[in-house]
């Protein structure tokens, strides 16, 4: 199975959604408009009214768990984040 396999994209979407709910609704926000919907880091400061250093913080800490298990989406979903900052992309498992 691929990860374009349909089956395999469903699956993701599903471990990924499972971790995002699992986060602190302050942590689940700033994921959400980073890695869904896109947004840079200073259009969520000034969608929250906070600072972009708070704002990559809290990107940086929703992240942690996932990284300290050694997820495999952990590196995916950074290996397209990656790639959609240099091809403007939105990563597969946001389709």
């Amino acid at each position: 199975m691929t990860v374009d396999d349909p089956a395999r994209q469903m699956e993701l979407r599903m471990v990924l959604s499972s971790a995002i709910a699992e986060l602190p609704a302050d942590y689940r926000v700033v994921e959400l408009l980073c890695d869904v919907d896109g947004l840079s880091h200073q259009e969520i400061a000034e969608t929250l009214g906070l600072s972009v250093a708070n704002v990559r913080k809290r990107v940086h800490r929703a992240a942690l768990p996932e990284k300290a298990s050694g997820s495999a989406s952990f590196e995916r979903r950074h290996r397209e984040y990656a790639e959609r900052r240099v091809t403007g992309r939105r990563p597969t498992w946001c389709h």
